[in-house]
C-alpha cells in the first residue's frame, strides 16, 4: 500500500514538472499571429530622379556677310575737251539703224573698248539690212574735223569708210579709208583738207563692213573720237597709272639721236602737230635688248597695257611685260605679231600681280620688221590700267 502511494506521488511530481516545463517553453516561444493580417510598414519610396534639364539649343547664327571681292578699277570716261565728238562736249549722234539690243550711246560716251562693259554697253552695231550704214555727229557750233579715231566693235574693222561733211545741205566725202588688213582695235584717219561744218558723218557702203564677220554689211563701232587741227591736249586720265601727271616715272635702256624719253608717258599719242622727236621715243640700234621701265608712286596691279607705236605705225615683233622678282625681272605676259603696220596694241595681262615697277622688254632684233634695223624699239605713248 505504501509503495503504491509512493509511486503515485512520484508520478504526480513528474507530471507537474513536465507541465511546468511546457508552460515555460510556450511563454518563451514567439506567438503565431492571429488570422488577421498584421499591417506591414509601407516601403520607403525612393525619390524619383528628376530629369536633368536639357540645355536650350542656341539659336542658329545668321551667317556673317562676307565682304564683296574687290572689283577691278573702273576707268572714268574720257572728258577730253578737244574731242569734239564727245557727248559731254555737246555733240549729238544719230545712226541709220540698230542691231538687236544695241544702242547708239556707246559711240561717243568716252569709253573705248573697256573690258568691264557688256557687249551692248561697249559698242553700237547697225542692222544687217540696207544699202549703206552711217553714224552722224551734230556739233553745238561749227567745227573743223581733221582727225578721226575709230575704235571698232569686237575688233571688226570695216573694209571701207567714207568721212563726210555737210555742205549746203549735201553730204560731201572729204576722205576715204580702206582696209585690207582685216581685224584691228582702232583706226586713225587724217583729213588732208579739213573744212568747217556743223555736222559730220561716217558712211559705209553696202557689204563694205568687216570681212571676218558672217555678214559684211554690218557697221560695228565702239567709240569715235574727232579732233580739229592742232587741238589735241595731253590726256589726264586718272586711271592711266603710266602717266607722268599721275606720278609715274620712266627709265629706258638707251635713246636714239635727238629723241627723249618724255613722250612715252606725257599723255599725247600720235598728234600730227608734234615734231618727230616730240611725238615718240626710240632706242638706239645697238644692244642685245631694249626696255622701258615704269616706276609707280605706290604699288599697283596692272591689268592692261596700251602701246601706241611710232608716227610710222610700225610695231615691234615681240614685247614681254615684266615685273621685279627677287632682284631680277620676271615675264608675266608676252605679245607678238607678224603684222607690218598698226597704230596701237592693247595687251591684256592674264595673271596680274601687284608691283611698284613694270617693264616692257624687247629682245634683240625683235623690233619692227618694216624698218631698216629691226633692233630698234620705237613707241609714241604707253598707257597702263589696273
Amino acid at each position: 500500500m505504501y509503495k503504491k502511494l509512493l509511486y503515485l506521488f512520484a508520478a504526480l511530481l513528474l507530471a507537474a514538472t513536465i507541465a511546468a516545463c511546457s508552460t515555460d517553453e510556450n511563454a518563451s516561444a514567439p506567438k503565431e499571429p492571429d488570422n488577421a493580417q498584421t499591417e506591414q510598414p509601407e516601403p520607403v519610396k525612393e525619390p524619383e530622379p528628376k530629369p536633368e534639364p536639357k540645355p536650350e539649343p542656341e539659336p542658329a547664327k545668321e551667317p556673317e556677310p562676307q565682304p564683296e571681292p574687290a572689283k577691278p578699277a573702273q576707268p572714268e570716261p574720257s572728258t577730253d575737251p578737244y574731242n569734239i565728238a564727245l557727248a559731254s562736249n555737246g555733240t549729238t549722234v544719230e545712226v541709220d539703224s540698230y542691231y538687236s539690243n544695241y544702242t547708239k550711246d556707246p559711240i561717243n560716251d568716252g569709253y573705248r573698248v573697256e573690258d568691264f562693259l557688256g557687249p551692248h554697253d561697249v559698242a553700237w552695231a547697225s542692222s544687217l539690212e540696207g544699202d549703206g550704214h552711217w553714224v552722224e555727229f551734230t556739233f553745238p557750233e561749227p567745227k573743223t574735223p581733221e582727225r578721226v579715231d575709230i575704235y571698232w566693235g569686237e575688233l571688226h574693222a570695216s573694209q571701207e569708210i567714207h568721212l563726210q561733211v555737210l555742205q549746203d545741205g549735201e553730204w560731201v566725202t572729204v576722205h576715204t579709208w580702206t582696209n585690207d588688213e582685216g581685224n584691228m582695235l582702232m583706226t586713225q584717219m587724217e583729213i588732208e583738207e579739213p573744212v568747217e561744218t556743223t555736222a559730220f558723218r561716217i558712211f559705209q557702203e553696202k557689204d563694205k563692213g568687216p570681212v571676218a564677220y558672217r555678214d559684211p554689211n554690218i557697221l560695228w563701232i565702239s567709240e569715235v573720237e574727232i579732233y580739229e587741227p592742232n587741238r589735241s591736249s595731253p590726256r589726264k586720265d586718272i586711271k592711266n597709272i603710266a602717266l607722268a601727271s599721275n606720278g609715274a616715272t620712266v627709265a629706258v635702256d638707251s635713246t636714239h639721236s635727238s629723241y627723249t624719253l618724255d613722250p612715252i608717258n606725257d599723255g599725247l599719242r600720235l598728234e600730227e602737230y608734234l615734231s618727230w622727236k616730240e611725238v615718240a621715243w626710240a632706242s638706239t640700234l645697238e644692244g642685245d635688248n631694249h626696255w622701258v621701265e615704269f616706276t609707280f608712286p605706290e604699288p599697283k596691279t596692272p591689268r592692261r597695257v596700251d602701246i601706241y607705236w611710232s608716227e610710222r605705225n610700225i610695231p615691234s615683233q615681240e614685247i614681254q611685260i615684266q615685273v621685279p622678282d627677287n632682284g631680277d625681272w620676271k615675264t608675266i605676259q608676252t605679245w607678238s605679231t607678224d603684222e607690218l603696220s598698226m597704230v596701237m596694241v592693247s595687251i591684256e595681262i592674264e595673271n596680274p600681280v601687284e608691283t611698284n615697277k613694270l617693264r616692257l622688254f624687247q629682245d634683240k632684233d625683235k623690233g619692227p620688221i618694216d624698218y631698216s634695223n629691226p633692233n630698234i624699239m620705237w613707241m609714241s605713248e604707253v598707257e597702263i590700267y589696273e
